[in-house]
């Protein structure tokens, strides 16, 4: 522990007022604590080389380490202790140039856990970017084929308005003289009543479309903005 974190927070707003004239704003976060996982045999000789090229290349100011291989849960089936070794590294978020805090994107994060992987030999994890994009699509073919039943579903509704359906609607009964003849009254009545209830259902239809339309739309703005990140992270 090179520094307790009140203590930090007072130089980092101490320096920004300094530099930059502005106190540092109240929804700042000049200081961030990540969780590494690590291996049985991690050293935190390992760990400080670690910190020392997250300075150097991300200008990311590590002031406290710990490393925990006392945690873990036992195996419900097996009984077996499964230990989660990890360790916590804070960091001072403050770009030194401006007095406020670092401004990262997609592809700086990326970095980290790259160096991160290559500090501590572990095998890197599959890019975030990469596997969320998978899912979001896979979530679009799930949206597109709740649409695809919806319009089924309104397709069938029209048919049955059409079809054998609808002259169950239609009342005729024998009149005095035994002559089928149509019960307007009844007829009429069994009409509203389906269309009570079609329209109920279409109602509750286009309001489940609309939703789903505009889930995909939201769906499709997030794979064009993860493409985007993917194609700066292979460039």
């Amino acid at each position: 522990m090179e520094q307790k974190i009140a203590q930090r927070i007072q130089n980092i707003e101490a320096y920004c007022k300094e530099k930059s004239g502005r106190k540092l704003q109240k929804n700042a976060m000049p200081v961030r604590e990540a969780v590494v996982v690590i291996k049985e045999n991690t050293t935190m000789l390992e760990l400080q080389n670690l910190a020392k090229r997250l300075e150097e290349e991300l200008k990311i100011r590590v002031f406290q380490i710990a490393i925990h291989k006392d945690e873990g849960h036992t195996d419900k089936d097996t009984k077996e202790w499964k230990p989660n070794y990890h360790a916590h590294l804070v960091a001072d978020w403050q770009d030194l140039d401006t007095g406020k805090t670092l401004k990262h994107q997609s592809f700086h994060y990326s970095k980290m856990q790259d160096l991160t992987a290559e500090c501590l030999n572990m095998e890197r994890g599959i890019s975030g970017s990469r596997g969320r994009l998978e899912a979001i699509e896979f979530k679009i073919q799930q949206k597109e084929e709740d649409l695809k039943v919806l319009e089924e579903r309104f397709d069938i509704m029209k048919s049955e308005i059409s079809s054998e359906k609808s002259q169950q609607l239609i009342v005729k009964e024998n009149n005095f003289l035994g002559f089928k003849r149509l019960n307007t009254d009844k007829t009429v009545a069994n009409y509203e009543k389906a269309f009570r209830s079609y329209r109920s259902i279409i109602e509750r239809n286009k309001t489940e479309l609309e939703c789903k339309s505009k889930q995909i739309i939201e769906l499709r703005t997030k794979v064009e903005s993860l493409n985007k990140e993917v194609s700066i992270i292979q460039k």
